[in-house]
């Protein structure tokens, strides 16, 4: 056969990865277009949304303290003091509200208080962007990936629609996800108290990801363990210390439990645990036929043991990680959940399409999954824009929860069998490593 009919035969996937012009041209094309999509978020710094956004309540927080004022003081009091009366916040917000993070994230917080709010805006916006790139080149890495597979994940995960979410309400999960990526890779080299202390300080300024401790004690990591529960309880009290005493009674007592039980019914809170109080509870955002609380509360113990069983149980076939696949869970299992904590499923979204390529049906059950997770909550926003009630039903269930029924997926794909193939390939590539 000659050289021309071999490179005919070839696929064509393979002939244009072994073009230096053809990847050379595709790197640039890749780059300008990322570039223009980070253009793009000036629209997320410009007025109303430089203050209508999840960061402004931990910045007033964080100047009440400052200046020796209540940092649990409702958010629209502090609003007025810091910010003006007429600056935008949501709408949709209670008056009585309090900023969510305990009390070490306000610490924490407080240098970014010291400068104007349209700087911390940008430098919000600009730290979380590019820990959520860095940590994606870390994990790909870490996979042995090529530099080259490493800037291409990286710069496609600034356009998907979950993470333009969590830049758009500047969210934390840039920075939840630079930890996680960190812990892991510590534990993948048994450095146990590096990650234990990653992931304590997760816990401390997040609280939910206490939950992790499960995937740490099913790999018997119980020195993380130690260090993830001894790092939270020193944080939180160093927290303590810092606001007081006063105002810690203030978060556990008060602001966080309002916080809880005004939004765990909202429409957009993809949590398992907080869909019974949607549908079995007099709420603002849904009008339950049926004011149950007591059913709604057995119902959501029942699905966060189901999470927690999930989490420790899960037989990892996919993704070949009892880490990461236990992120899916842990969302699940929270009280509050949102579109853009998709950002925590990255990693495991790249090894669940790394685990099933050339599966068929397994494959494409997957993908499916991720698209759900990652951007499927675009389809709520198209029915609202066509006129639909963002509070019906029929949006609630065909709109808003397909992120959820995505995470679902993501962790229920580690369930399924591996294919024949698979089955037989797999013991041999072992040997041959071997």
């Amino acid at each position: 056969m000659s050289d021309l009919e071999q490179t005919a035969r070839r696929p064509m996937a393979k002939r244009f990865n072994d073009s230096p012009a053809a990847m050379r041209w595709s790197m640039l094309l890749l780059l300008l277009a990322t570039i223009w999509s980070v253009a793009l978020l000036h629209s997320d710094i410009s007025y109303p949304y430089t203050t209508a956004n999840d960061m402004t309540p931990d910045y007033i927080s964080a100047r009440a303290w400052l200046h020796g004022v209540e940092p649990y003081a409702p958010i629209p009091e502090l609003k007025n003091r810091y910010l003006g009366r007429s600056t935008p916040y949501f709408l949709d917000s209670p008056p009585d509200q309090s900023t969510a993070p305990p009390p070490i994230g306000i610490f924490f917080f407080t240098p970014f208080a010291l400068l104007p709010i349209k700087a911390t805006r940008i430098l919000w916006l600009v730290l979380m962007a590019g820990m959520i790139a860095y940590s994606l080149v870390v994990f790909t890495r870490e996979l042995g990936w090529s530099k080259r597979g490493q800037f291409v994940v990286a710069t496609l995960s600034l356009s998907v629609p979950a993470v333009r979410s969590d830049f758009f309400f500047a969210q934390t999960n840039g920075l939840v996800l630079r930890l996680l990526v960190a812990s892991w890779v510590a534990l993948r080299r048994n450095r146990d108290a590096r990650a234990g202390a990653l992931l304590g300080i997760l816990a401390a300024i997040r609280l939910f990801p206490i939950l992790l401790v499960v995937p740490l004690v099913r790999m018997r990591r119980f020195r993380s363990v130690a260090w993830m529960v001894g790092t939270a309880a020193g944080l939180s009290l160093i927290g303590l210390l810092a606001l007081g005493l006063h105002s810690t009674r203030v978060f556990v007592d008060a602001a966080s439990p309002a916080n809880t039980k005004y939004w765990v019914s909202q429409p957009g809170n993809l949590s398992l645990v907080g869909l019974p109080f949607r549908w079995l509870t007099k709420n603002r955002w849904m009008a339950a036929g049926v004011n149950a609380p007591a059913i709604a509360l057995a119902l959501a113990g029942i699905a966060f043991i189901f999470c927690v069983v999930a989490m420790y149980r899960s037989p990892v076939r996919v993704s070949g990680d009892a880490f990461w696949a236990s992120i899916p869970w842990m969302l699940l299992a929270a009280p509050l959940s949102w579109f853009h904590y998709a950002v925590m499923l990255l990693p495991l979204v790249i090894l669940l399409e790394r685990g099933t390529r050339r599966s068929g049906v397994r494959r494409f059950l997957v993908l499916l999954a991720c698209g759900c997770a990652l951007v499927a909550r675009l389809v709520a926003d198209r029915f609202i824009a066509h006129g639909l009630d963002a509070y019906s039903a029929f949006v609630q269930a065909a709109g808003y929860s397909i992120a959820m029924y995505g995470m679902i997926g993501l962790g229920a794909a580690e369930w399924l069998k591996p294919s024949a193939r698979r089955q037989v390939v797999a013991p041999v590539a072992q040997a041959l490593r071997a």
